[in-house]
């Protein structure tokens, strides 16, 4: 069996770039928006600014699961809908996973071919699948007894 933490964790991310950039600094655009806008969004507006943000690991992971990249019949779809309504429904840090869930999750994430729109942002969260810990549930009882 294998355990894969949940928990979110903080990411750096550039809210904007680019054409955006270009198409803001048209002159009156900017004021068009603070009329319109709350005065936060108006904000996270700021050229090129980097905001703090939370990596979803679960909703990540069943996202992965269904992706486009992935090739399934009826069965292995099923399959991962049950996996995923497990990975929604827990309620703790950690997941335990049956050693098939697990390289079902692995086998996702082998076909997946969107890590690169990830940037450095995901790099904790491929570390926390391919280093799911392993643990046995009979030793893991003995100690709390």
């Amino acid at each position: 069996m294998r355990k894969i933490d949940l928990r979110p964790y903080k990411i750096k991310v550039n809210v904007r770039g680019g054409v955006l950039d270009r198409i803001l600094s048209t002159p009156g655009v900017m004021e068009a928006i603070k009329k319109s806008w709350p005065s936060n969004a108006v904000n996270n507006l700021q050229f090129g600014k980097e905001t703090e943000d939370e990596f979803k690991v679960k909703e990540s992971i069943v996202s992965i699961l269904f992706s486009r990249d992935q090739r399934m019949n009826d069965e292995e779809y099923w399959n991962r809908g049950m996996l995923k309504k497990k990975i929604e429904e827990c309620k703790k840090d950690v997941i335990k996973l049956e050693e098939k869930e697990y390289q079902t999750i692995k086998s996702a994430f082998s076909s997946f071919q969107g890590f690169a729109n990830l940037g450095t942002n995901g790099i904790e969260f491929v570390r926390r699948i391919r280093e799911a810990k392993e643990y046995d549930p009979n030793k893991d009882e003995k100690k709390k007894g």
